[in-house]
């Protein structure tokens, strides 16, 4: 259930960001704040499975699998909008990999 809500959340934000200018700028900035949940949401969730999980290696391969599959499709999509491939910004999957580092002893 936390997985859903953190997801509405996140898309929720998105619509916020790429409809600014056609919302009006409260419900714009309403949307952007319950997308801003998004993370903390994430993180907790990357948190309880990394202390419940048996094999932390195959969590951390998982994770990088994840990052590499969602950074392939934004090297792919992202162009179709009008950026360079040179401005690709890293996905926050990555910060959840440097957040395993943190967490593993």
């Amino acid at each position: 259930m936390k997985k859903i809500l953190a997801c509405i959340f996140m898309v929720l934000g998105h619509i916020g960001l790429f409809y600014e200018d056609r919302l009006p700028s409260l419900v714009s900035l309403a949307l952007k704040v319950m997308g801003s949940l998004a993370l903390p949401l994430f993180a907790y969730i990357f948190a309880l499975g990394f202390l419940k999980t048996r094999n932390a290696g195959n969590y951390f391969l998982r994770l990088v699998g994840c990052a590499l599959v969602t950074q392939a499709i934004l090297f792919l999509f992202l162009p179709l909008s009008g950026l360079t491939l040179f401005f690709v910004p890293l996905n926050a999957v990555f910060t959840m990999i440097c957040a395993f580092g943190l967490l593993y002893e």
